[in-house]
């Protein structure tokens, strides 16, 4: 491998280049040198930022925690660090493989270490709707891991606790809705922090609720873009799910949106949708969770 990288980088083939130094320090790494393969692999990653070849960049920083791990099982610290920036690459590159291969491996650091619940929170949301391949070994892996932690009582109680302050966040921006406004920034940023709260699939009913709570302050402040957006993300999403009674919301306030915008004819598809939707024993606790116009005060 030295001697065809060697020949590579005289013939100035650089393309790929930084994928084929990885390979090679894992191969040293293996070979027990594992000191030779951190100094291989660090020179990989900054010509990658000088080429800005970025495709393997995921990748090179998940074989990076390995080689740490390989060197001092006990130092996880730089192991942990390299993982997270791993899967947060990956993330950006939307390259989901890449995230599950690096979650995978945080993963069952921590769960050697016994943070069960930190394991659970950085798997589950690699593991969410990947699609199914036989394809994948790593994939089945991480479903059987996943599962295994799901019963683990840290786990139940760190959903639990999450769970409670996700709906203490929502709980939050209503408040503050009542008490500042609907253009209040402070209700704003409350409902911005529940929607980051709110990112798992079992989540969807409270994330609703915060694009709610967001978009009903882009309408007041009259802010046209990020307003449009969370009528779009809410009526989507809910669209999206079975029987789901905040359709209804999705399309009011898609209503409201096409009105501002001077779309009165797909305004009145969606009030008319709305109508249609309205069901008095679904609906009767939406005027508290998604109130429009100014509250009321003594």
């Amino acid at each position: 491998m030295r001697r065809g990288l060697a020949i590579v980088r005289e013939q100035d083939h650089v393309i790929f280049l930084p994928s084929f130094e990885a390979a090679l320090a894992e191969a040293k790494a293996i070979a027990g040198e594992t000191e030779a393969a951190l100094r291989r692999l660090d020179d990989a990653l900054a010509e990658l930022e000088r080429t800005e070849e970025r495709w393997y960049e995921a990748e090179m920083h998940r074989m990076r925690a390995g080689i740490l791990l390989k060197r001092d099982p006990a130092d996880t610290a730089a192991a942990e660090q390299s993982l997270q920036a791993a899967i947060a690459i990956a993330q950006s590159q939307k390259a989901r493989s890449f995230e599950l291969r690096a979650a995978l491996s945080l993963a069952r650091l921590y769960r050697a270490a016994n943070r069960d619940a930190d394991a659970h929170a950085v798997l589950a949301p690699a593991v969410e709707g990947f699609p199914s391949t036989r394809h994948f070994p790593e994939l089945t892996e991480a479903q059987t891991l996943l599962a295994a932690l799901s019963d683990s009582d840290a786990v139940k109680s760190a959903a639990a606790l999450r769970q409670q302050r996700l709906h203490l966040q929502t709980s939050l921006g209503n408040a503050l809705i009542w008490a500042k406004g609907q253009q209040a920034p402070e209700a704003s940023a409350a409902f911005a922090r529940a929607r980051k709260l709110a990112s798992r699939k079992e989540d969807a009913s409270e994330r609703l609720s915060a694009y709610y709570g967001l978009w009903v302050g882009h309408h007041n402040r009259g802010e046209p873009a990020p307003m449009r957006e969370m009528a779009e993300l809410l009526l989507r999403e809910a669209t999206a799910r079975p029987n789901c009674p905040e359709a209804l919301v999705g399309h009011r306030i898609s209503g409201i949106t096409c009105f501002y915008f001077g779309d009165f004819a797909d305004a009145h598809d969606h009030f008319q949708k709305a109508i249609e939707l309205y069901d008095p024993a679904c609906h009767a606790d939406f005027a508290n969770r998604f109130r429009h116009g100014s509250p009321r005060r003594s």
